[in-house]
């Protein structure tokens, strides 16, 4: 199941042009984020939580190889981020 949101999170996304898999991954995770919202309180919650988790853990691992990448990733998906609005300025 775990794996089937993370895929589902993935392909919903609409990606710019030549994004990087690390942000691709990074901005799935967002996606699972903001759909807990409205159910935090259900257990049904824990899925997206989980795939949250999952999806910036491997965005993390992919970029590691890269200390250029990483950094970039880290800013771009820093706790402040995390706080924005779905469309607020970046």
């Amino acid at each position: 199941a775990l794996q089937v949101r993370m895929e589902e999170a993935v392909r919903e996304l609409d990606t710019a042009a030549g994004a990087t898999l690390p942000h691709v991954l990074g901005e799935a995770a967002l996606a699972c984020l903001r759909a807990v919202v409205p159910h935090c309180d259900d257990r049904a919650a824990a899925l997206d939580l989980l795939a949250a988790d999952a999806l910036l853990t491997y965005a993390c691992e992919v970029a590691a190889g890269d200390a250029a990448l990483l950094n970039e990733l880290c800013a771009a998906f820093a706790p402040e981020r995390l706080r924005l609005e779905p469309g607020a300025a970046r």
